[in-house]
């Protein structure tokens, strides 16, 4: 947590994973920027049961959302674009917060 990760979305409908171990009851907040292209962020947070925890999706070049935890075990990221046809680079980041 707390580091930078650089990626891009190439191709219509594509998504890139990212895995974390969190704790029940923690506090997160994810944010992910558009770096370049057309990409407009979307992000879904899933438990480790594959369940959705929280999503959030923009039209801008920017969004943050925040999530508390209410399981414990490893959870998936899910990045793309929104709209499912845009491509470019993005980041993202992940950061506790409590």
């Amino acid at each position: 947590m707390g580091e930078v990760v650089m990626g891009s979305i190439s191709a219509n409908s594509e998504t890139n994973a990212y895995d974390f171990c969190g704790a029940m009851g923690g506090m997160i907040r994810l944010d992910m920027s558009r770096t370049s292209g057309a990409l407009n962020p979307d992000v879904d947070i899933y438990r480790p049961d594959g369940t959705l925890l929280c999503e959030k999706a923009s039209l801008s070049d920017a969004l943050s959302v925040e999530c508390t935890l209410d399981t414990s075990g490893t959870f998936t990221i899910l990045v793309g674009d929104r709209s499912q046809n845009g491509t470019g680079g993005y980041q993202v980041s992940l950061t506790k917060l409590n």
